[in-house]
């Protein structure tokens, strides 16, 4: 397995706790693309390629770049792709982690949310952002599967005509006029109006916990029977079942981060 990560400056420091957290999960990737956009980075670890990648003026945030990344990614090696944002840590249990190889196209995690959205509020009324423009737009009568993340999704070279129209969306000059009503959750929504569109239904099920708190990530480490639960009632924290949880992303609070690593530290 070959992983996929990019990061500007800001955030190197989160690329660093991924790759922490790699090592406590005792994976072990084939090849490790690390894109640095607008950068160069001095971080050093085994298998890993550092690839300078040119800002895009024209891409509104940097979300955009991921498909374009990814289909560059396959010119690299062969095998199968793993692309994980920034803000994630690898669980214990992140070998049991089972690829779906051989797909035409990428296969994403299911989200906590089934329908998600954002919002703009006045004194006056409350504006809501969802997919269905996009959909309206791709003339894409309905959902094909529950919502998907794109946090973290498995791909290969079989994917490679998903992957570029999956680019032209999110590169799209018209609707990025718009980005904020047409993409609410900028790449995440192209990348679900598009699976849809595919009538895609495979997908992988609730394997990770969204949470910034070290005890989120703690609780679930040391449980395996954990089900169906929202933790401390947040619906953003929903774990399905701990004992299958792979990851943990949205950790992103650098105090929260450090008692992460103190903790990985300690027991790895």
């Amino acid at each position: 397995m070959n992983l996929v990560v990019f990061s500007d400056k800001n955030y190197e420091y989160q690329v660093e706790n991924l790759l922490r957290s790699l090592d406590y999960s005792k994976v072990v990737p084939k090849h490790i693309f690390y894109y640095t956009i607008g950068f160069n980075s001095s971080i050093e670890y085994k298998n890993l390629n550092k690839i300078p990648w040119a800002k895009t003026p024209e891409l509104p945030k940097y979300d955009f770049y991921k498909p374009g990344i990814c289909l560059d990614a396959l010119k690299k090696c062969d095998g199968d792709f793993l692309y994980v944002d920034t803000d994630i840590f690898f669980s214990r249990r992140f070998p049991e982690f089972k690829i779906k190889s051989g797909l035409d196209h990428p296969c994403y995690v299911e989200g906590p949310i089934e329908y998600p959205y954002t919002f703009w509020s006045t004194d006056k009324e409350t504006t809501q952002f969802d997919e269905r423009k996009l959909m309206s737009y791709h003339g894409v009568p309905e959902r094909t599967m529950h919502y998907v993340m794109a946090c973290l999704f498995t791909f290969n070279i079989n994917c490679v005509d998903f992957l570029e129209e999956w680019r032209s969306i999110c590169e799209n000059k018209y609707l990025l006029k718009n980005h904020t009503d047409i993409f609410p959750f900028t790449d995440e929504t192209a990348a679900n109006v598009l699976l849809w569109k595919r009538k895609i239904y495979e997908k992988y099920d609730r394997i990770f916990v969204n949470t910034h708190k070290f005890s989120t990530f703690k609780l679930c480490e040391e449980n395996d029977f954990i089900k169906d639960t929202l933790i401390d009632n947040n619906i953003y924290e929903q774990c399905k079942d701990s004992s299958k949880v792979y990851f943990y992303h949205g950790v992103k609070d650098k105090e929260e981060n450090e008692n992460i690593l103190k903790y990985i530290n300690e027991n790895h």
